[in-house]
């Protein structure tokens, strides 16, 4: 019989199916006197789902929550910026009553504001006032965050980048990859990216190497380059989140 490894999970956000009206009713009715909506509703049953399956570092939020976001912090060339965090606040505050420890999840201001990418200092001027919405969340009890990002211009990662973050960028460059390691020691690839790795580590020193959605396979070559203590694996829950997270917690247990 193959030595049994367990690795550690940790969970990069969510992408929740809609409720039904009937789920969604009966959400309410159970929290009667607290101001209820769909985006808590998803929060609340996302947290549910992961904290069953065992997850080990959990997270609320992801693409869904950008609309919270946008809402929070706005900006325009004429009134400048604005920041309003008591909706996130809220939802933190209401969370933490079922869930003690939790990452929150959000997309990067070069997706919630993509026309600022080619304005170094207006897309700067936004980037501070994300970052006074993100401390105001940890203020509110919140322990970290994943930031989801797409070609992220310079600008993010140098001003994002930090102890309390982890940035995972979809299909990454080489080029993003190494700024990335530049300013941050843990590092999020997709299973199929991992032949990027040996190289990596040949020129920089990664903390953690978080591996979404592997097998057994790709967690045994990514075992072959690194100590057991400094994998993770993770996902994003999509669509039905109680199979997916409980098949990302089995998926975290191998033989070899």
């Amino acid at each position: 019989m193959g030595k049994k490894i367990t690795f550690k999970t940790i969970s990069l956000g969510s992408e929740p199916d809609i409720p039904s009206i009937r789920e969604l009713t009966g959400f309410v009715s159970a929290h009667h006197g607290i101001e209820m909506d769909l985006i808590r509703f998803q929060l609340s049953h996302s947290l549910s789902a992961q904290s069953d399956a065992g997850i080990g570092i959990p997270a609320a939020g992801g693409r869904f929550y950008s609309l919270r976001m946008n809402k929070a912090l706005t900006w325009d060339p004429d009134s400048g910026l604005r920041t309003d965090p008591s909706d996130l606040v809220s939802d933190v505050s209401f969370l933490k009553k079922t869930c003690s420890s939790f990452r929150s999840v959000h997309e990067s201001p070069g997706l919630l504001k993509p026309g600022l990418l080619d304005d170094e200092d207006s897309l700067a001027e936004y980037c501070h006032g994300y970052l006074q919405l993100l401390r105001s969340v940890r203020d509110a009890g919140v322990f970290g965050h994943v930031i989801h990002a797409r070609e992220p211009s310079p600008v993010e990662l140098e001003l994002l980048c930090g102890p309390k973050t982890l940035c995972y960028i979809h299909d990454p460059s080489p080029e993003d990859l190494e700024e990335l390691l530049e300013l941050t020691g843990d590092i999020i690839l997709h299973a199929r990216d991992i032949g990027v790795i040996p190289d990596l580590l040949d020129r920089f020193q990664p903390r953690n190497l978080i591996i979404c959605e592997p097998d057994t396979r790709a967690l045994g070559r990514v075992l072959e380059m690194t100590d057991q203590d400094h994998i993770l694996v993770a996902g994003y829950g999509e669509g039905s989140e109680y199979e997916y997270w409980k098949k990302i917690g089995e998926s975290a247990i191998i033989s070899l």
